[in-house]
């Protein structure tokens, strides 16, 4: 039933081989076709087999022999770890041995350094830097070999192998030497090239049998983009040393090739882009080479002037402009309107199709090589223009501000090029036709149009400056100024009817005029520095109101643009004059321009245009007295009008800082005359903006002083609560902008500074000494006093500072209504931790008996030995928790042992004495009747009809204590850390303490059915105090233990 087993069956019915058959055959032969791309025939094309060498290889290592024939396996994980083991033995071996490998390097160099996986490139490169820093001059017979992949290598899609092949050149090839090797091996590396390009192909170049039809096609492409990309980088290598005839010829047989021509149209990307870089390199390196392909190049080349794809696009104008500069005739023989100028506006309309950035910056030199007919024609010169205008427009340029920037830069160039360099007398019609047609209507686009709000935070406005500034001071443009500004200034001022779009525009046409006052001076680059941490921070100087330098349109009185300005200055002032129109939009644009041009000269013939003839004085200037007679009045006008108001007083400080010093002085002095608030915001911006300008330290100094006596005067009148809130709050302001600065000391002189700590005792006693608790008055007494004690070293130096202080903390104590008013109450709280904190950091001991703490202490212990009810032994408990716990938080950042012994030392101050206990105690007894006892009917005493006479103040007196006491004890204020437990309460304190409270406890059960008291004091016996005292004998427990 079975099939009979017959013998295995070969074709011819021959033998089959055993494997060592086939390892000897392995050894002797070849390994077959595809290593390398020929290098050397008679170079060894096989990795010998361990044990079955012949003699010529049996000086290979067996390490590298087992290595080598993994670097052929079909598995690309293989190949790696086969290339980074190779790497390893070339650091781990001898030179000598190393010398061996040599022959059989080259051909596997060739196929890895091409390998479809990127690691194994990478790491292909990698291994034969080792080997050549181990082997150094002995690789010189087999450079010719390698030479040809290694310039591949560097042009590597894949970063981190084109990096390590290049880091390996410059390693093994001194920059000087560079150019010698790569002509030393110049036949082998253009065979190499040319074989890549024109005789391999997709099939050819892969083994069909291991790779899949698209890893073929991807390897394809990698390789001839690198290969293209690897013929220019030998001519940039060669360049410094002159290359030679032979280098020309070879690579005028590669642009002879037809198949070269075809690489331009290639449907990759990649190789177009690659082709069009190693045509530019050509013509800029040696453009002889192209003589009779000159028309196939500027058609190749100039026909996709318009292309879109970012990776070739920068490539073909990189070749376009060395076409135009290096070869003369590139024009002659095409249509350079066909060919050339519809790509170009393809380009222009479509905003650089994505490239704007990249390809804008070579319009201008690409201009310039326009043939003369071609690019002074008028068509030409609107299209040019127009066809910007329309790139503007695109969505793509709107969400990109980068290619908005450039398409800008580009249009300014070329119009300052044709008009002032290339077209001559030309250049002035020109240049107003395209201001007038072009350049107002952008303006007007970015100032009233939405869907161009792109324009309004571009390079527009400095660009156009810059433009007028050269325009300023170049011969025969005088006329296109004057046309500029006829169009430019009634557009402007159409921005205040304009209700939609009016904070918008205000803000363009400050962008605008700052820019133009700027002119063409080199901005400063920023850079960002890492500060260390033990460096001492620099203080950076604040800003100086200066005069700016001259420049060409302030500078000059006599300029279009000058007179144009103050004419529209002129215009503002004005406006802000009528009465029906004073509104903030004006007066914040005047403000802007003057600010931003900082000019004394347009200060001047502004005030000279302003003035009436009989308000002028002959001689003298007429800034003062601009100031007198409309910014003055326009300031006591603007008194609410906050927004307003600041634009004033800037335009204010402009004037004083070009006035002299008394002048200024009487100026300010007459704006804080007209309101303390106007006073205020003099103070704040002048601080921050001409802090150290003569003028304005002069007139500081009286601020304070004239602010504390207004508010004096409204004390003692008693309006400081009522019916003066403006000058209050102005008065206010200005010297918390004072107490607040870093240079209070010189705002604030000391007899002021005395005076207005006395102005806060008195306030401090007319609100503790009146019956109406408005939070809006303490909160006036906590502004003040907050910002005094920003200032520790100097506030404490006055008694008038204790004093306050302890007033505070005592009419807070002493008042019961204050406490329960939540809004006071939180503002007094506020009050005394800010003054303990400052307290704590300019004093040295806190704790010692003349001490404000101390005195503090003192004080609750009065209230708590005093204390006759329920609610004030709360106000007092709160507030000697208050007092503790903040002690204990801010002396803690200095010394945690510090603060707890400080804490303490305060506590028994508070918390009664061995004699103060025998005081509370004094003519109250316990009753000790046993429990069992009472009740009893034959017990002849009726205790529960007996009554025992006590008086009633010492009882409450007593409980009152005890609640305090027991309520700190059983606080964690007094804890300590206890080695690894949780904090626990000091243990002094416990056994000084608990024998009064558990006597109290039993002076209450033994007395509280015999003792008439009020219903609130029994609730207080039986759920506050004697609950509170057992479970505060349960938590000490723990403590009291052993």
């Amino acid at each position: 039933m079975g099939k009979t087993h017959k013998a295995n069956r070969t074709k011819g019915n021959t033998r089959p081989s055993s494997s060592g058959q086939c390892a000897e055959l392995l050894g002797v032969g070849s390994l077959g076709g595809f290593v390398g791309f020929g290098w050397g025939k008679d170079a060894p094309s096989y990795v010998p087999v361990t044990g079955q060498q012949t003699d010529p290889d049996m000086n290979v290592d067996s390490d590298f022999r087992m290595v080598m024939r993994k670097m052929l396996k079909r598995d690309a994980i293989t190949r790696l770890k086969a290339v980074q083991e190779f790497g390893d033995y070339c650091v781990e071996k001898d030179k000598e041995v190393l010398k061996n490998v040599l022959p059989f390097w080259p051909r596997l160099f060739n196929r890895l350094v091409l390998d479809f996986d990127r690691r194994v490139r990478e790491a292909t490169h990698t291994a034969n830097g080792k080997l050549l820093q181990k082997v150094k001059r002995e690789v010189a017979p087999f450079l010719k070999g390698i030479m040809g992949a290694w310039l591949v290598g560097q042009c590597d899609a894949h970063a981190p192998a084109s990096s390590a092949a290049q880091a390996t050149f410059a390693e093994t090839f001194p920059e000087c030497k560079q150019s010698e090797a790569v002509l030393f091996c110049k036949d082998e590396v253009f065979a190499y090239f040319k074989d890549n390009l024109f005789e391999q192909t997709v099939k050819s170049m892969s083994d069909p049998n291991t790779a899949s039809p698209e890893d073929m096609e991807s390897k394809y492409n990698l390789v001839v983009s690198a290969t293209l990309q690897a013929t220019k980088l030998f001519l940039v290598i060669v360049r410094t040393s002159k290359p030679n005839d032979a280098v020309q010829q070879e690579i005028a047989s590669v642009v002879d090739n037809p198949k070269f021509w075809k690489f331009a149209k290639n449907k990759e990307s990649q190789i177009r882009g690659a082709w069009y870089s190693l045509v530019g390199a050509i013509c800029q390196i040696m453009p002889v080479v192209f003589g009779g392909n000159v028309k196939k190049l500027s058609t190749n080349v100039f026909s996709c002037l318009s292309e879109s794809d970012p990776i070739v696009a920068p490539a073909v104008w990189e070749s376009a402009l060395s076409v135009a500069v290096n070869i003369e005739d590139c024009w002659q023989g095409i249509d350079i309107q066909k060919v050339a100028l519809n790509q170009l506006w393809l380009l222009l309309q479509g905003g650089g199709r994505g490239n704007g950035s990249t390809l804008f910056p070579c319009l201008l030199p690409f201009l310039s090589r326009l043939p003369v007919e071609i690019v002074e024609a008028d068509s030409f010169l609107q299209q040019f223009f127009s066809s910007f205008v329309k790139g503007l427009a695109l969505d793509s340029v709107k969400r990109s501000t980068t290619e908005c920037d450039a398409i800008l830069n580009a249009f300014f160039e070329c119009l300052q090029f044709m008009c002032c360099t290339r077209l001559g007398d030309r250049g002035p019609p020109l240049m107003e036709n395209v201001l007038i047609n072009q350049v107002v209507p952008l303006l007007s686009s970015a100032l009233f149009n939405p869907d161009s709000a792109h324009l309004s935070v571009s390079r527009l406005c400095p660009l156009v400056s810059a433009l007028l500034c050269k325009l300023e001071n170049t011969i025969g443009y005088k006329d296109s100024v004057e046309a500029f500004w006829g169009q430019a200034l009634p557009l402007i001022s159409g921005v205040f009817g304009c209700s939609d779009r009016w904070e918008a525009g205000l803000i363009f046409l400050a962008y605008f005029f700052n820019s133009l006052f700027e002119g063409e001076s080199p901005k400063e680059k920023k850079s960002v520095r890492f500060r260390d941490e033990n460096e001492a921070a620099e203080e950076e100087p604040p800003p100086v109101v200066t005069v700016k330098k001259s420049q060409s349109i302030l500078a000059n009185r006599t300029s279009v643009s000058f007179k144009h300005i103050v004419d529209f200055c002129a215009k503002l002032c004005g406006e802000v004059e009528k009465e029906q129109s004073r509104s903030l939009g004006h007066t914040r644009l005047l403000e802007e321009v003057l600010t931003s041009a900082s000019s004394e000269e347009l200060l001047e013939e502004l005030a000279d245009r302003c003035l009436l003839e009989n308000e002028k004085e002959e001689g003298s200037k007429s800034t003062p007295k601009f100031v007198e007679k409309l910014v003055l009045k326009w300031l006591g006008e603007s008194k609410l009008e906050n927004e307003k108001l600041d634009s004033l007083v800037n335009v204010t400080l402009l004037a004083c800082s070009f006035l002299s010093i008394e002048e200024s002085k009487e100026i300010l002095d007459l704006c804080s005359a007209l309101d303390i608030c106007i006073a205020g915001r003099l103070l704040r911006r002048g601080l921050s903006v001409c802090r150290s300008a003569e003028f304005f330290c002069s007139w500081f100094s009286g601020c304070s002083r004239k602010a504390l006596s207004c508010l004096e005067e409204l004390l003692q009148k008693g309006k400081i609560f009522s019916g003066c809130e403006r000058e209050v709050s102005g008065s206010v302001d200005l010297l918390k902008i004072c107490l607040m600065d870093t240079d209070t000391e010189l705002l604030i002189e000391d007899a002021t500074f005395k005076d207005l700590l006395l102005f806060l005792l008195n306030l401090s006693k007319k609100l503790f000494e009146s019956d109406e608790n408005n939070a809006r008055d303490f909160l006036l007494l906590h502004d003040f006093a907050v910002a005094v004690l920003k200032n520790p070293q100097r506030c404490w130096k006055f008694d008038t500072m204790e004093q306050l202080i302890f007033l505070t903390f005592k009419g807070f104590l002493s008042n019961n209504e204050l406490y329960f008013a939540v809004d006071v109450n939180e503002t007094l709280y506020a009050i005394l931790e800010v003054a303990i904190e400052s307290y704590i950091f300019a004093k040295q001991n806190i704790s010692s008996e003349s001490s404000l703490i101390c005195k503090m202490a003192k004080e609750l212990n009065c209230q708590l030995m005093n204390s006759e009810s329920g609610t004030k032994s709360t106000i007092v408990l709160t507030q000697c928790l208050f007092l503790l716990s903040t002690i204990r938080k801010y002396m803690s950042r200095v010394d945690s042992s510090v603060a707890i012994f400080t804490t303490q030392k305060l506590a028994d101050t508070i918390l009664p004495s061995a004699e103060e206990w025998t005081e509370l105690k004094n003519g109250l007894k316990v009753n000790f009747l046993p429990l069992f006892l009472q009740k009893k009917l034959f017990y002849p005493l009726d205790f529960n009809n007996e009554r025992f006479s006590y008086d009633q103040d010492k009882v409450e007196k007593l409980t009152s204590a005890c609640q305090v006491v027991s309520g700190v004890l059983g606080s964690d204020v007094l804890a300590f850390k206890n080695g690894e437990e949780n904090e626990v309460p000091e243990r002094r304190h416990v056994v000084q303490h608990l024998p009064h409270l558990l006597w109290c406890v039993s002076f209450c059960r033994g007395t509280r059915k015999r003792i008439e008291v009020p219903s609130e004091n029994k609730m207080f016996f039986e759920k506050t105090f004697e609950h509170q005292l057992v479970g505060f004998w349960t938590k000490m427990l723990g403590v009291m233990r052993p």
